[in-house]
């Protein structure tokens, strides 16, 4: 029942905690230094913020401000349109 998660890491690629709030719809500021960050941002489904002081000062503003709901949803469908295992799983068979 939160009303947002914070995943400030700077060297990360996809943690579960934040990976499982996303797919709940809880609204999350990322650091732009974790992997995830730039399919998140391109999908807007997540504040990305620099991983400064400053950076994640702004994120949480911008994060205070944000349509919860809107977000949320957007965070929601990009699990599900990524990382879903029918999704995965058809990565796996695919030729590299």
């Amino acid at each position: 029942h939160a009303d947002a998660y914070v995943m400030p890491s700077r060297w990360d690629s996809h943690p579960i905690a934040l990976t499982e709030n996303l797919g709940l719809g809880v609204p999350c500021l990322v650091s732009s230094g974790m992997h995830i960050a730039k399919p998140l941002a391109a999908a807007d489904a997540a504040i990305v913020a620099e991983p400064s002081d400053e950076g994640l000062a702004d994120g949480l503003r911008r994060l205070a401000v944000v349509d919860h709901e809107a977000l949320g949803e957007r965070a929601r469908a990009f699990v599900q349109g990524s990382f879903a295992w029918p999704i995965v799983t058809a990565s796996w068979k695919r030729p590299s």
